[in-house]
């Protein structure tokens, strides 16, 4: 049974969420984007890309390889939801598997458009674009040596990283120019030095310009893409909290 539990804390003048399953997501997304006028940019840091279409493994159980059906019957569930309703938003996460929750809150309005940085993708799928999901990088993801991998890892947080992936976003996708939710699947992370960058200040302008933070524990895929001694349960959300909360 997936555990559906939000935590949420304040943090400064936004709040950060925190739960287990990422599709879990879409209930925090929708509390924090309902104010607003118009839907904001969401930014993803997550080892996946997420860009799975909404309900696609119960839909295939349910019509097999029928696109046209799936799509149709997609379109009515989604018709039905009420994103200000918490009972209307847990009953459709409720068949959601892993990687389809960005779809859904796209598909949803909940968000204008979705920049993830990720890991695991080494080629782009030019539908992606035309569903408003700009996947980065993916040269590097091609890497096969562990040393090789290691050392890229660590940089996740780091200026020289992000920098060059986030500066030359167009204003519509750059978080720098945009209103926009901060989202963390903590399976971005695989090593304890990518914990302790040496230069964060864009990881801390990041949580400082974000509207609100979410943070998806995920500790099934923790646990297979570690690299170091597992980590111990809840210290790698801690370790985050920790710089979070340096704002």
């Amino acid at each position: 049974m997936v555990s559906r539990e939000v935590k949420k804390y304040p943090v400064g003048d936004k709040f950060l969420y925190h739960f287990e399953d990422h599709g879990t997501a879409i209930l925090p997304w929708a509390e924090m984007v309902e104010s607003l006028g118009s839907p904001p940019l969401l930014l993803t840091l997550d080892h996946h890309t997420d860009t799975n279409s909404a309900w696609l493994r119960s839909l295939f159980t349910q019509v097999g390889r029928d696109l046209d059906l799936m799509e149709s019957l997609r379109k009515e569930r989604i018709s039905k939801i009420k994103i200000n309703d918490q009972e209307s938003l847990s009953s459709a996460i409720g068949d959601l598997h892993h990687d389809e929750h960005i779809d859904l809150a796209l598909r949803l309005g909940l968000f204008s458009e979705v920049v993830v940085i990720q890991h695991s993708s080494a080629e782009p799928l030019p539908e992606w674009e035309q569903r408003g999901m700009t996947v980065l990088p993916f040269e590097k993801n091609l890497l096969e040596n562990d040393s090789q991998k290691r050392s890229f890892y660590n940089r996740a947080l780091e200026d020289d990283w992000l920098g060059p992936l986030l500066n030359p976003l167009p204003a519509h996708l750059n978080p720098w120019k945009t209103p926009y939710v901060l989202d963390i699947d903590l399976d971005y992370f695989k090593t304890k030095k990518s914990l302790h960058p040496e230069n964060s200040g864009l990881f801390q302008r990041l949580i400082q310009g974000a509207i609100g933070i979410t943070v998806a524990e995920e500790a099934g895929w923790v646990d297979r893409l570690w690299m170091d001694t597992p980590p111990q349960a809840g210290e790698l959300y801690k370790s985050i909290l920790s710089r979070v909360q340096l704002d």
